[in-house]
């Protein structure tokens, strides 16, 4: 590895202790708002609310549970775990205190950042803005917003740390500095398998900046340097395994019947460029994006194909000039790949927490690009200082901003549904979030109705439905729902009992009698209330 970075200060740059200064400071401006927000009802309730075990801190039980091979949530993230259970340690159930530490690692891993890319290039000013628009840029709001995301943050960490030991390996050749590196992917992929591309990225990083792999590198060198990644990759492959298994599993992979190979296809197609567009014009953005009920048209597939085509031959016509340019996209591609869709996991379109990292490849050759012109069309040394400048605050603005919607579940799903379409998950939620209000009923029920209309398959729109109309008195419609939940979801049992309540306050004993005897046919330990509260039904 060549030693790129600066040799000394000249008189009249910034140190780079400012440069972490202003770093840390552009974060806690844009996310110390966190520390009064609270939890939201989208994962947050399996993830630390309703989570018995993350809820009982670091106990031996607790950890064994975290390690448990066979998962939680369709994920196996052992170290999310461990870290909201220090949280609970530290904070208790005070929802700022679990902000306070996503925002404190946003600030370290943005750190990492530039010092890495400082250390690689040796370029500090691009490195400074490079990890300024990462630490405020409006599509990472979500990863370090949502208490849920924290293996957003764990990953990176330690993946950031992975190829910073890495760097360090390859400047003095120490065994040490290789195994930490190994190590530190190891515990990225414990806290999500996002980083399984990072021996892609070495190889990447061995092109540009490190200019290992020249035109003139010999077929030996070639297999030496791929060679050097080969423990690395297969780390990833082993990880690759666990996500598919945990997320089959855990029911989150959803059948090639219901999305087939062709509407995948053309989703992560056209996700790539939404997600490209979004960076550059950050506007609209939610919590989830719907997957679309119909397929693409062709034309809207075939335009997005056109674009992303043409911009991977400039990078490549460009790769000895500006080899940043090739570098930057295809870390953004390939980073991006195992989230894009084609192993689908779960229901939405794409998501901004998937950005966390791969926008870093974006800001790269974004930034490099933007300096060469402006050094190609200005004279004077100030013009970029400035334009950069003005992009930080501009994004740190927008940052902010599309942070307060993240205040509360309500705030959240309003602005969700007001800069997205038939969303049937916006609407479930957000009337989840207004029932804790009695007043707010009538609102809650409209909301739900709409959720069904949607997507009239989804049991727990059905069971909070059917909660709302009890409260309400309809029991006979309520009961209509919960019956439509349990088809959906047999299992659901607190649905089946709500559902057995209703029918004695009826007085419809036969239909009471045969609901109580499903609960003996239900695969479950049933908790100790349950158990209680059927007892009392079955008394005389």
């Amino acid at each position: 590895m060549s030693k790129r970075g600066p040799e000394s200060r000249r008189p009249g740059t910034v140190p780079p202790r400012l440069y972490g200064l202003a770093l840390v400071l552009l974060v806690l401006l844009v996310y110390g708002q966190t520390l009064s927000f609270d939890f939201v009802k989208l994962d947050d309730q399996q993830y630390v609310t309703e989570n018995e075990h993350v809820l009982q801190g670091l106990s031996p039980a607790s950890i064994r549970w975290a390690f448990d091979p066979s998962g939680y949530a369709a994920n196996w993230h052992p170290l999310v775990w461990l870290s909201l259970m220090l949280d609970v340690e530290l904070y208790g159930t005070w929802p700022g205190g679990f902000h306070l530490t996503a925002v404190l690692l946003h600030a370290a891993n943005t750190l990492l950042l530039v010092a890495l890319l400082g250390r690689l290039t040796g370029e500090t000013g691009k490195s400074f803005v490079v990890a300024g628009l990462f630490a405020v840029h409006p599509l990472h709001v979500e990863s370090v917003a949502w208490v849920t995301e924290r293996k957003d943050m764990l990953s990176t960490f330690f993946g950031l740390l992975s190829l910073t030991s890495y760097a360090h390996f390859l400047n003095g050749h120490r065994p040490a500095w290789y195994l930490a590196a190994w190590f530190c992917l190891l515990f990225s992929l414990m806290s999500k398998q996002m980083f399984v591309t990072l021996p892609c990225l070495l190889l990447l990083l061995d092109f540009w900046p490190l200019q290992r792999m020249t035109s003139t590198v010999t077929t030996r060198s070639l297999l030496r340097l791929i060679g050097e990644k080969a423990p690395f990759a297969a780390l990833s492959a082993v990880f690759c395994f666990v996500a598919l298994w945990t997320q089959t599993v855990g029911e989150a992979v959803q059948s090639w019947e219901r999305i087939p190979l062709d509407r995948r296809l053309s989703n992560a197609v056209v996700s790539y460029v939404m997600y490209l567009s979004q960076t550059f014009w950050p506007v609209n953005l939610a919590v989830f994006y719907p997957y679309s009920p119909t397929a693409r048209s062709w034309w809207e597939v075939a335009a997005c194909l056109v674009l992303l085509a043409g911009i991977t031959a400039g990078a490549w016509l460009q790769r000895q000039r500006r080899p940043y340019l090739l570098t930057g996209w295809l870390w953004y591609l390939g980073t991006l790949l195992p989230v894009i869709g084609i192993i689908q996991v779960g229901d939405q379109a794409r998501a901004d927490r998937y950005m966390y990292f791969p926008l870093v490849g974006v800001l790269i050759a974004a930034t490099w690009l933007t300096a060469d012109v402006i050094r190609w069309c200005f004279q004077s040394p100030r013009v970029a200082p400035v334009f950069a400048a003005v992009v930080l605050m501009v994004s740190s603005a927008l940052a902010w901003n599309q942070t307060r919607y993240w205040r509360n579940s309500i705030s959240l799903f309003t602005h969700t549904l007001q800069v997205t379409d038939d969303n049937w998950l916006a609407h479930a939620t957000l009337a989840a979030a207004l029932m804790d209000a009695p007043e707010q009923s009538r609102e809650a029920e409209r909301h739900l109705r709409e959720s069904l209309r949607i997507r009239p398959n989804n049991p727990i729109a059905h069971y909070n439905l059917a909660l709302v109309l009890s409260d309400q008195g309809d029991l006979a419609q309520a009961n209509s729902h919960f019956r439509q939940a349990l088809v959906l979801k047999p299992d659901h049992f607190r649905a089946r009992l709500l559902l057995c309540l209703n029918l004695k306050r009826l007085g419809q004993r036969e239909e009471l009698a045969d609901e109580l005897a499903r609960f003996d046919a239900l695969p479950m330990s049933l908790p100790a209330e349950v158990r209680s509260a059927l007892d009392t039904l079955r008394s005389p």
